[in-house]
């Protein structure tokens, strides 16, 4: 009975948990504006408990998502990019944050302004990584971007080099 009532309970959490995370697909009909809902289909902009999913086969709009400069936390479940179509992902913000997995399809590349971007899962490139210094307008003040990986077990890899410095 204690056997029963511990699987029960274990396949509760594990809905719950199941049930936190979401997938978001970028169209990109309207803009590259990545707070505007109308370039994901099903209108929502993903956080933290969303799977991203960019340029994927049914991607019907001409636009690449930016991230514009923004003091707001930015982040994922995980991303996968380029898989079907050539997109690329401009972060132009101080902190971006996927707490899973990250996959650069060929078709696929991020480009980072002097943002600080933490990956908690593994990274396969196949596609571009570049990043970019950012000076604020008044010249005094100069962002680096920065990657960093958290947590344990995971790999770097994939069928491209990824530079890591600017």
């Amino acid at each position: 009975m204690k056997l029963f009532l511990m699987l029960f309970a274990l396949s509760l959490l594990s809905n719950v948990v199941l049930a936190q995370t979401r997938t978001a697909y970028w169209d990109g009909r309207y803009s590259t504006n990545w707070t505007d809902s109308r370039n994901w289909r099903g209108n929502f902009v993903p956080d933290a408990n969303t799977a991203v999913i960019i340029g994927d086969a049914s991607m019907s709009g001409p636009f690449s998502p930016a991230i514009l400069e923004t003091s707001n936390y930015v982040g994922w479940y995980s991303l996968v990019l380029g898989q079907s179509r050539t997109v690329e992902l401009f972060i132009d913000t101080y902190s971006f944050e996927v707490l899973n997995d990250v996959v650069i399809y060929g078709g696929g590349s991020i480009r980072s302004r002097g943002a600080d971007v933490r990956i908690g899962g593994s990274w396969s490139n196949s596609g571009a990584y570049r990043e970019e210094t950012y000076t604020v307008k008044n010249g005094k003040t100069t962002y680096y971007p920065t990657i960093t990986f958290f947590g344990a077990g995971k790999t770097v890899g994939g069928t491209r080099l990824t530079p890591l410095t600017a």
